[in-house]
């Protein structure tokens, strides 16, 4: 089974184990990341959960503002153009 099937049966060692394999060979997995910290949340383990998070918050962080540079010539070049 899949780390989230696992973590939706409510197997969260099992998922865990998954998410920190994923993390282990993909670093900035967000999706490991975020589900990850959430199984330490709700295991009211929030010394282990919040670097997960914050982590995955600044990769996306950082993916938006990648993309909004990414637009910005477009949208320059055309006003009318809705991103």
């Amino acid at each position: 089974s899949t780390a989230l099937q696992s973590q939706r049966q409510g197997q969260n060692r099992h998922a865990a184990a998954i998410y920190e394999e994923v993390l282990r060979l993909l670093p900035d997995h967000r999706f490991s990341l975020y589900n990850l910290g959430v199984i330490w949340f709700h295991a009211k383990r929030y010394d282990r959960a919040l670097p997960l998070l914050e982590r995955g918050a600044s990769l996306v962080a950082a993916d938006q503002a990648h993309r909004q540079q990414a637009v910005q010539p477009l949208s320059e070049q055309d006003p009318e153009m809705d991103f």
